[in-house]
């Protein structure tokens, strides 16, 4: 049996559910906001202050401001008001916790990245959830009482900003099959199917290593 179970996830694809389910299946860790928790922690900051900054890539604003936050060589450094955080240190604090978790093994961790962090290393086990839009607009909106444009433009947002944050860990884009150990459509497969699909693929590699 693989040691780390390391899963990235379209939204609206069911993956903290599956992911928890897997983890009780197995009698592993389930590693999702208590990485943010973590995190925030070592950043200190709130979980909530910190949880919209997650798997996102600093812009060129951010890094505009984060540079006169912190001075310039023509101006005297003046201490912000408030801790200046970027997406850069979160990302950073929360990879941090990421390897202590897979280092501890015996745990599936729902994105932050970790599917891509954790490539080469042994005993991971990489897993992709992914849905046609139909489908994870519909979970959207009855998971989080969204309606449907919001569904949609939340879909479009996230989708994106987790492309971008995946982009920077590894050479491959987000949703290239070849990232990952196994992809599962899970409006096809359904949570229940899901997870047996991730626990058989956890088994047998487990087996072949």
């Amino acid at each position: 049996m693989v040691s780390v179970i390391a899963i990235s996830r379209q939204f609206g694809s069911g993956g903290s559910q599956i992911g928890r389910a897997v983890a009780q299946r197995l009698g592993y860790r389930f590693a999702d906001r208590d990485i943010l928790t973590k995190a925030a922690g070592a950043l200190e900051l709130p979980p909530d202050d910190v949880a919209p900054m997650e798997e996102h890539v600093d812009g060129f604003w951010a890094r505009f401001a984060q540079y006169f936050a912190l001075g310039s060589p023509d101006t005297p450094y003046m201490p912000p008001a408030v801790p200046v955080v970027t997406n850069a240190q979160v990302s950073a604090a929360e990879q941090r916790v990421v390897r202590e978790v897979a280092a501890a093994g015996h745990a599936v961790i729902v994105g932050r990245g970790a599917a891509h962090l954790l490539t080469g290393q042994r005993g991971v086990l990489r897993v992709f959830l992914h849905a046609p839009v139909a489908s994870r607009v519909a979970r959207a909106m009855t998971e989080y009482q969204m309606d449907d444009t919001t569904a949609q433009r939340t879909l479009r947002e996230l989708d994106d900003t987790r492309a971008a944050y995946a982009q920077t860990l590894s050479d491959r884009p987000w949703h290239d099959a070849t990232s990952y150990d196994l992809c599962v459509d899970t409006a096809s497969a359904g949570v229940v199917g899901a997870v047996e699909l991730i626990v058989a693929a956890a088994a047998a590699t487990g087996r072949e290593a």
